[in-house]
């Protein structure tokens, strides 16, 4: 059974793609080039949403299996699937069917203030001209979307209230690394040592620089937003069988040709969300031992 080591489990809007894009430089590492398999929330699972297809998600074991299968014997295998975190009470019960020693399993969660990681998420869906309502009705109408059948990835509120998904994943696994996000960001070489020296890899591996990947902007073109983030399997399909490097030229020029002003979250809805969170905060704050007070 060729199954991975470690998973990186959220959170969505946290750095995961810029920890992707390191990690992939590691030669004691191995990654899928398919960033976000989500095969422990998706197995086996016909799903239909309302809004959001997840049309690249892997939903059997024999083709979850096969990622792995270009891993040397000496690398270590992983992947990363933000849906892990916030859907953790399907993601873990998954985990715990396929893999009998799962308390072994390595957990890795990178975590960003629920304010800021709310509006970002909000900022991405506008950005790929999928999401029309202001962010202030957006979050109005998120009980509405769950009720009717709409994917998470419009859940900007709930997603943030990391305190029990968080607990689950240390109650149920017996290694779980913890990266803040502003810490990535700050000092990305010694929170990449730290990780490594988690993973039980080199941890003296000089990692190239990694520039911010997958920003949240308002779009140039929303329309062309759209069009480009169309999810269907055979673009998928087509999209990772692309090299690494001419698929970063790719989102480059992507990015160049679309990606407008970056936005900024209103004063107010900043104060009205940091007070929503407040308790969940002080809660994961104790938890996981972490000062956490930039966040309120």
């Amino acid at each position: 059974m060729q199954m991975p080591d470690f998973l990186v489990v959220g959170a969505a809007r946290a750095g995961t793609t810029s920890l992707h894009s390191y990690l992939r430089q590691h030669p004691g590492i191995y990654l899928p080039k398919i960033k976000e398999p989500c095969f422990f929330v998706f197995d086996g699972d016909d799903t239909e949403y309302k809004e959001g297809k997840f049309a690249f998600a892997v939903r059997n074991f024999k083709d979850y299996e096969n990622l792995f299968r270009a891993a040397k014997p000496d690398q270590i295998s992983g992947e990363m699937s933000t849906p892990y975190l916030y859907l953790y009470e399907k993601t873990i019960s998954r985990i715990q069917k396929y893999f009998p020693a799962y308390r072994k399993m390595k957990i890795v969660m990178m975590l960003r203030n629920p304010a800021e990681r709310a509006f970002s998420q909000y900022c991405w869906r506008v950005r790929d001209g999928r999401e029309a309502l202001s962010f202030k009705k957006a979050i109005e109408a998120e009980r509405e979307r769950m009720d009717d059948n709409f994917s998470f990835d419009y859940f900007y509120l709930d997603r943030g209230f990391y305190f029990k998904q968080v607990r689950s994943y240390i109650e149920n696994f017996d290694n779980v690394h913890i990266i803040l996000f502003d810490e990535f960001q700050s000092r990305p070489s010694e929170v990449l040592r730290d990780l490594c020296r988690f993973l039980g890899v080199d941890e003296h591996f000089e990692f190239e620089k990694v520039e911010a990947q997958n920003r949240s902007s308002m779009p140039k073109f929303q329309v062309l937003g759209k069009v480009a983030t169309v999810e269907s399997k055979m673009k998928y399909r087509i999209w990772y069988s692309i090299p690494d490097s001419l698929r970063k030229k790719i989102r480059n020029w992507f990015s160049v040709l679309n990606e407008g002003k970056k936005p900024e979250m209103d004063p107010l809805m900043r104060k009205s969300l940091t007070d929503i969170y407040r308790e969940d905060i002080l809660a994961l704050q104790k938890l996981i031992g972490h000062d956490l007070t930039s966040w309120l």
